[in-house]
């Protein structure tokens, strides 16, 4: 028996019709300003880089969209949708890593050569692209359901995304602090989101290390995400803050050193107990 009525399927089918022709005509924009980047002769790559962003988060809404008609008119989820969903973020973040990278543990201001490229992503802009990707990850994440395959590889995506973040601020100008600058709302808006977002996803690397992997890759990851938070604060204040990460990074790498230890113990009895099984074979 149907769980849905043929009403509701002809609705669903017809929102379907119209999200595949957007979904259409931004995969054709896309192509549009790859084509005139690479044509491009005057500099504005990163330009053309940021619009091609906006069309894959616009994707990655339209994708997300798709699943919740599925769910609201065939009383069903539809992994594939949030599956081409993902497949668009990720598309973003690429894009967005050939700007401003992908390393979180390089120096603050040594990102001042790539922000001068870009004098019209002022911090209104980068707040816009920077809440476009958050609230498209939550979208994401949100449609799969707290309890799913991709639960864990969604930190290694927040962790991008933070990366980005991170790389995206302009920490001269933070540092300055003046009120008298038409966008200190937003710098200090940027500024409070950054300490919140490195928090959580340091933490969010340390858990999934904990309890999912105890692969090393993933605490050095809530390492770093912890240092840059520290760097931050060092710099920009409050002072207690930088303190604490630091007894927190300390906390971290003795952990990590500990468990190594145990490791290496017991591979060392593991080869003991092979050769002694080899010795008694002969």
């Amino acid at each position: 028996m149907a769980r849905y009525t043929p009403e509701e399927k002809i609705a669903y089918q017809n929102e379907l019709k119209q999200f595949n022709q957007q979904l259409t005509d931004k995969k054709a924009q896309i192509g549009k300003l790859e084509k005139e980047m690479k044509d491009d002769t005057y500099d504005l790559a990163n330009y053309y880089l940021i619009a091609i962003v906006n069309e894959h988060l616009e994707s990655v809404y339209i994708s997300c969209l798709k699943s919740k008609a599925c769910e609201q008119y065939l009383k069903k989820k539809n992994d594939d949708f949030l599956n081409d969903a993902r497949k668009a973020y990720f598309k973003a973040l690429i894009e967005l890593e050939k700007i401003v990278g992908d390393f979180v543990d390089t120096a603050l201001h040594e990102n001042q050569d790539i922000l001068k490229t870009m004098t019209k992503m002022d911090p209104k802009r980068v707040l816009n692209l920077i809440n476009k990707l958050k609230n498209s990850l939550t979208e994401i994440s949100t449609g799969y359901g707290e309890n799913n395959k991709y639960k864990w590889s969604f930190v290694d995506m927040e962790g991008r995304f933070v990366t980005i973040f991170r790389n995206f601020l302009d920490y001269k100008r933070l540092s300055v602090n003046d009120p008298r600058d038409p966008f200190f709302p937003e710098n200090t808006q940027l500024l409070n989101m950054i300490k919140i977002f490195l928090q959580q996803v340091s933490q969010r690397f340390r858990e999934k290390y904990l309890i999912a992997t105890k692969e090393v890759v993933d605490i050095k990851a809530a390492i770093n995400f912890q240092e840059a938070l520290r760097k931050i604060t060092a710099l920009l204040g409050p002072q207690e803050d930088a303190e604490t990460c630091k007894k927190t990074i300390d906390s971290w790498k003795q952990m990590l050193e500990k468990e190594e230890k145990i490791k290496e113990a017991k591979a060392k009895e593991a080869s003991k107990r092979s050769s002694r099984s080899k010795s008694k074979s002969k």
